[in-house]
């Protein structure tokens, strides 16, 4: 018995895999990325890699060294943009650990950066041109092969989908050793993978296809008041006031809850924001008894989340892991982080009443 639930299971946590034919017909080895078989030696392999985005990104450059031959399956290319990679001198860490708040200085310039010059990209902003300037200058000096420039060259806005941010996974894709495969997968096969062009054997397959990331909470299931399921209220996307209380389930808080996550800036930097907000309500439910967000509330904070959401990229009509398959935006935060901060920082009253004990 609890007196108060506090969820915080993320967004990216448990693995989608794609809806291939004859995946289970493969007779080699095959895992999605996120579940990775150690034991699996990939040294001298033949290895397809299904997806591109920043799952592949993240290993793809590690195993390519190792290989026989290795061929990454792209359905989209992503927007990638290089990524900063200071090396710090000797003087430079003896006055980061010497000057009085010079670290913390550091850091505030950093999230300043990102929160002056990103944000304003996913808004459909001034610095929208730069970014895309900036990946493309980033394709085109780490891969020289225009046809496959070409490929890796994507028809949408940046930001429409996760930008990569990686400065090694170009250079492994322009590897002898690396294609990049564009042509549609029709089946697996006890082989490998084939294409409408035709087969690619090979004996391992990794999976690089994300998470469920709209499915919050899934599988637990949740009840709230008068025993309605959490599943039923989310059936057309998932919501949350301020991505951290539902209506009707008093006294739970969400952690990374549904539109808080970040394109441009730290989840950290939320999640302590909503640490602080989940804090400021328990004196009051120790006062006065369990607590729930009013849903007219909640319905003001869904018309404001819609309006916002328009002036967004991605609102685009790219596919991504921030929409539900209707095409509902319920992952990400519309608007600048220290926007978020005040609101968060909000007292509870009024958006949230007491409730008799049930």
């Amino acid at each position: 018995m609890f007196d108060v639930v506090v969820v915080g299971v993320g967004q990216l946590n448990r693995p989608r895999l794609p809806d291939i034919s004859g995946m289970l017909e493969f007779e080699g080895i095959s895992f999605h990325s996120a579940r990775w078989n150690h034991a699996h030696d990939l040294t001298g392999r033949r290895v397809a890699v299904i997806g591109n985005g920043s799952s592949a990104a993240q290993f793809v450059p590690r195993i390519a060294e190792r290989v026989e031959r290795l061929y990454v399956f792209q359905r989209t290319p992503n927007w990638v943009i290089p990524k900063p990679d200071t090396t710090f001198g000797p003087l430079a860490k003896l006055a980061l650990r010497l000057v009085p708040g010079l670290q913390r200085a550091y850091r505030e310039w950093i999230y300043r950066y990102a929160e002056a010059t990103l944000y304003p990209a996913l808004a459909q902003g001034w610095s929208k041109n730069v970014l895309k300037q900036r990946a493309l200058r980033h394709l085109h000096a780490q891969v020289p092969d225009p046809a496959l420039r070409a490929k890796l060259t994507p028809d949408y806005p940046p930001g429409c989908k996760r930008v990569v941010i990686d400065s090694s996974f170009y250079p492994a894709l322009t590897r002898p050793n690396v294609e990049v495969v564009t042509d549609k997968i029709v089946r697996i096969t006890a082989k490998g993978v084939e294409t409408t062009e035709g087969p690619y054997e090979v004996d391992t397959i990794v999976y690089a296809t994300g998470f469920t990331s709209t499915e919050f909470l899934a599988p637990m299931e949740v009840r709230g008041r008068g025993g309605r399921s959490l599943t039923d209220r989310w059936k057309d996307g998932a919501e949350a006031y301020l991505g951290i209380s539902v209506p009707d389930f008093p006294n739970m808080f969400l952690l990374y809850g549904p539109n808080t996550n970040l394109g441009h800036n730290s989840i950290v930097f939320m999640i302590e924001c909503q640490v602080n907000h989940i804090m400021s309500c328990l004196p009051h439910l120790t006062a006065s008894g369990p607590i729930e967000v009013r849903p007219e509330a909640m319905a003001a904070w869904s018309r404001q989340l819609d309006a916002a959401m328009e002036r967004m990229v991605w609102s685009g009509g790219c596919q991504s892991w921030y929409k539900t398959a209707e095409g509902r935006i319920t992952n990400n935060w519309p608007g600048p982080t220290t926007l978020y901060r005040r609101l968060t920082a909000e007292p509870p009253r009024p958006a949230y009443r007491t409730i008799a004990p049930e």
